[in-house]
């Protein structure tokens, strides 16, 4: 009788081992990826659209500097027309530190649906590189935690 409880024991315990090995190693595998900083971003473009207006926020990063370019687009004989507004630069490691404070790394793959009820709102598609992989998001009037820092900070940018 001893050795049969002795044996079960030993088989609960086994299990418990190999389930908390599993969760730890998912921890590490999927945790760190998650967290993961932005260290450089070749580029970025942010459209926002709405009934009447579709604008555009472009950066490219040369070097220790980031070219933001701002657009508005008009559509005449239906075709679009886009139209530089605004441009600015800044030092690249002021771009990167917004991203990391959005966490845009988190943003790939989001499709933010339009909320049931809502007649009216602003679609934003965004595309990045960032540390030499593509991420992008999408939404309408349906937007990734942080947006508006990134949105914000492009517009105080603009001037």
């Amino acid at each position: 009788m001893k050795n049969r409880k002795a044996k079960a024991a030993a088989a609960i315990i086994s299990g418990v081992l190999i389930i908390g090995i599993i969760i730890t190693g998912a921890f590490f595998m999927f945790g760190k990826s998650r967290n993961q900083a932005v260290t450089e971003c070749s580029s970025l473009s942010l459209r926002l659209s709405g009934m009447r207006i579709t604008e555009e926020y472009e950066v490219i990063c040369n070097g220790d500097t980031a070219e933001i370019s701002h657009y508005y687009f008009t559509y005449s004989d239906g075709a679009e027309q886009k139209e530089l507004q605004s441009s600015a630069v800044c030092p690249a490691e002021d771009f990167i530190s917004v991203l990391n404070e959005c966490n845009i790394i988190k943003w790939n793959g989001f499709y933010g649906e339009h909320p049931r009820g809502v007649t009216d709102g602003t679609m934003f598609d965004l595309t990045a590189t960032v540390n030499g992989a593509e991420i992008s998001a999408h939404g309408s009037q349906n937007f990734p935690k942080n947006f508006y820092v990134l949105e914000n900070w492009l517009q105080t940018k603009m001037g």
